[in-house]
């Protein structure tokens, strides 16, 4: 269950920083 839940927040984390970086490019 641990396991799941951290492989969860690893993805949710990696969209994230794949998202700021799309944000990021487009401002500038």
């Amino acid at each position: 269950m641990a396991s799941f839940l951290l492989a969860e927040f690893l993805r949710f984390e990696s969209t994230l920083s794949f998202l700021g970086i799309v944000v990021l490019s487009v401002m500038f």
